[in-house]
C-alpha cells in the first residue's frame, strides 16, 4: 500500500479558471480514480485510524471545503451556511 500511495493524488484543489493549476476535468478524474482504488482495496481512512484534527486536516483546508465534506456525509441540513459560501437568496 505504501508504494501505491506515491502514485495517487486525491488532493481536492481549487480549480483555476485561468489555466494555471488543475482543470475541473483533471480534478474530477483525480478524485474518481482515487475513489476507485480505495474501493478496490477496501480502504477506509477512519478504519485506518485517521482523525480530522487541526494538524492533520482542519488547519489546512478552507472552511467551505470542510462544510462540503460534512454535507456529503450527513446531508444538507447538517451544516449552516457560512458567510464565505454566500446566501441561497443571493
Amino acid at each position: 500500500m505504501h508504494s501505491l500511495s506515491f502514485g495517487i493524488n486525491a488532493l481536492h484543489e481549487k480549480v483555476n479558471p485561468y489555466g494555471a493549476g488543475i482543470s475541473a476535468n483533471g480534478l474530477t478524474k483525480r478524485v474518481t480514480q482515487s475513489d476507485l482504488v480505495a474501493q478496490a482495496v477496501d480502504f477506509d481512512m477512519v478504519e485506518a485510524g485517521w482523525e480530522p484534527t487541526a494538524d492533520t486536516y482542519l488547519n489546512r483546508v478552507p472552511k467551505v471545503r470542510i462544510l462540503e465534506a460534512v454535507r456529503e456525509a450527513k446531508g444538507e441540513p447538517a451544516t449552516p451556511r457560512s458567510p464565505e459560501e454566500g446566501r441561497d437568496d443571493e
